[in-house]
């Protein structure tokens, strides 16, 4: 018997009514607009990042995606098009998640693009440093609407900060605006607070949403509202071990925790923890030796995900789909954590600290652990002096928190990796679309385009063989450690 007849038996129905609709992600970082947009439904044919840094930490998290790492004042609508067709061939592989959809992906790629999406660099918005209308990254915003314009996706979403919106930069929003308009698209532009979609932080941000006539806006505005909980940074970050308790993390940023250990903390994970850790859906291995014991899938559809949902700590629903690839990954496996080393002096000070409260020296603030995280932001790069952004303190322990638990604050799965460093980690989240809030906006946008894509995982029958099989491998992890130089090799290869 063929593998594709065996998946189909042992999955009668993984996902039903799928017709997955595909997109293109520009400016695409690490990956978390991109993540958010899968798991709202979107195959990412293609990403564009210019950081070499960042392209490799995007080609490790998403095997399937074709990545350009050019400027995007380089790139062309060719170029985007025979990067999408080999990433349209890389998802037709991934029909084993569809064995019961005979059509998926057979046909020819068409070029016909659903979505772009992307973050423009918006340092020169912001309402918290320079305002600069010189800035330089501030023309990649037009090269946004050039891509788009010339791609003619049905929907388009451009991420900035709300300094945008400001008086200041009126004019240019207008212009913008004004511009996407004669190129036959609507635009409404709304301020979201990541906090309101399920993320454990307060962060606002600026999204253009862009369809072209005569797609709905009003339905898309129907379909874009908050959901009905909150998560707290105890909610986010109370599950993870103390990273200063493990030597490995000292020069390391992964160690593997023994299943003892493991089975301790995940028994206290909060259901927010619970779904970064895909337990709904992952290839998750038991032990270190594969693929001897894989959790298979729930057997759960997308209305029984809905109705019947996880409750979090403050006593509210936790409904959210995910219809995002599963990946093999260990989840004993703790990664992004290296330690910060500091005096005994700064420790101290960080000790007296109350929920909240700035340390004066450092000018560090106390994260609040019954609340909300602030804003979580990246830093400058190198062109710009390498300045790395304050991180907040840990709310229990005197030090500031790690990469990984950044992440968790961010919204991003524990199996998702980031840069071996600190500095380049850190500038990754804080740089990138929570992904919760992404999935938010990606989930009005398909239901706009009356697409609706049920999951139905089930378990009753499957063969932990064939779902291994169906799993996606992340990269090599190598290329996580890359320095500028290495990355920049590898591109050019």
């Amino acid at each position: 018997m063929s593998s594709e007849r065996q998946l189909n038996l042992a999955f009668p129905s993984l996902y039903k009514n799928t017709r997955r609709p595909v997109a293109v992600d520009l400016f695409a970082g690490a990956g978390g607009f991109s993540l958010g947009m899968e798991q709202a439904g979107f195959d990412i044919l293609v990403a564009v990042e210019w950081d070499p840094i960042h392209a490799c930490t995007y080609a490790y998290n998403f095997p399937q995606t074709q990545v350009i790492c050019r400027s995007i004042t380089d790139i062309t609508v060719a170029d985007i098009n025979a990067a999408a067709t080999l990433g349209w061939q890389k998802h037709r592989q991934l029909g084993c998640f569809y064995p019961h959809t005979t059509n998926y992906r057979e046909n020819q790629w068409n070029h016909q693009f659903d979505l772009v999406f992307g973050g423009p660099p918006c340092q020169g918005f912001s309402v918290m440093g320079k305002r600069n209308l010189d800035d330089e990254r501030n023309s990649l915003i037009f090269h946004f609407l050039r891509i788009v314009c010339a791609l003619r996706p049905r929907f388009f979403v451009m991420e900035n900060v709300p300094g945008l919106k400001s008086r200041k930069y009126k004019g240019l929003l207008e212009e913008l605006e004004a511009k996407f308009i004669a190129g036959g698209y609507w635009t409404k532009a709304i301020c979201l607070n990541a906090m309101d979609f399920g993320v454990p932080q307060r962060r606002k941000r600026l999204f253009v949403i862009g369809g072209r006539y005569p797609e709905d806006g009003v339905f898309l505005e129907r379909h874009l509202q908050p959901v009905k909980f909150r998560t707290t940074v105890k909610d986010a970050i109370a599950d993870l071990p103390d990273i200063d308790q493990f030597r490995e993390f000292v020069t390391g940023d992964e160690y593997l925790l023994d299943d003892e250990y493991f089975d301790k903390i995940n028994a206290n994970a909060s259901d927010y923890v619970r779904f970064l850790r895909k337990q709904h859906h992952a290839c998750c291995l038991k032990s270190g030796n594969p693929p001897t014991a894989l959790t298979p899938p729930l057997a759960q559809t997308t209305s029984q995900i809905v109705s019947k949902t996880c409750t979090n700590h403050q006593g509210n629903s936790f409904d959210l789909p995910d219809f995002s690839y599963p990946r093999h990954w260990n989840p004993k496996l703790l990664t992004s954590s290296m330690q910060t080393q500091h005096r005994e002096s700064s420790r101290q000070r960080f000790a007296q600290l109350s929920y909240g409260e700035l340390e004066p020296v450092s000018r560090l603030r106390r994260l609040d652990w019954n609340g909300f995280s602030h804003t979580l932001r990246a830093g400058t790069d190198s062109s710009r002096g390498r300045h790395t952004s304050p991180r907040p303190i840990h709310p229990l322990l005197p030090r500031v928190i790690s990469v990984r638990e950044a992440a968790r604050l961010h919204s991003f799965p524990d199996w998702f990796r980031f840069h071996y460093t600190k500095w380049h980690g850190f500038r990754q989240v804080g740089n990138s679309v929570p992904p919760l809030l992404a999935r938010g906006i990606g989930s009005a946008i398909a239901k706009t385009m009356n697409i609706e894509l049920e999951i139905s995982l089930s378990a009753s029958n499957s063969e932990s063989g064939n779902y291994f099989n169906c799993c996606l491998q992340l990269g090599n992890p190598q290329i996580l450690k890359f320095n500028p130089s290495e990355a920049r090799a590898f591109w050019q290869q």
